[in-house]
């Protein structure tokens, strides 16, 4: 049974456009290398926490913000840090920023007080902050 030859090409034509488009997706990909901040901060859970706080006004209605800051110790002696802004009167999680690779001189002086904006920050076990954010985020959904 002799085939379309037209059809035959256009097959092959197809084929080969998916081919392409899949190999010049893969290429745009970013790769995570093993010291990338995303390899670190996707592997966060595993590093030992070097600090935990909030918001020293977080048991009080007013104000319905509060800040908190988890801070790790990464295996090559930097820190990744996340920070949530949890509004606990009505939108639950309303904002959250991971970093990783920060140097711990870096960390004290430009991250540790300064994210709290002025407001006054206090040390917290990390049940409570594991509890105030993903209550939250619970919250919201």
């Amino acid at each position: 049974m002799p085939r379309d030859e037209r059809k035959h090409q256009k097959a092959l034509m197809k084929k080969r456009s998916k081919q392409k488009a899949v190999a010049q997706h893969k290429t745009q990909q970013p790769t995570l290398t093993a010291f990338s901040e995303q390899n670190f901060i996707r592997h966060a859970r595993e590093y030992p926490i070097l600090e935990c706080r909030i918001s020293s006004d977080w048991e009080k209605e007013q104000p319905g913000l509060v800040e908190i800051l988890v801070a790790r110790k990464q295996p090559d002696g930097d820190i990744c840090f996340g920070f949530y802004l949890v509004d606990k009167l009505c939108l639950g999680l309303k904002n959250s920023l991971a970093h990783a690779g920060v140097p711990p001189a870096s960390y004290r002086r430009e991250i540790r007080d300064r994210v709290f904006r002025g407001a006054k920050a206090k040390d917290c076990p990390v049940e409570l902050a594991h509890q105030m954010i993903y209550a939250s985020i619970d919250y919201a959904t």
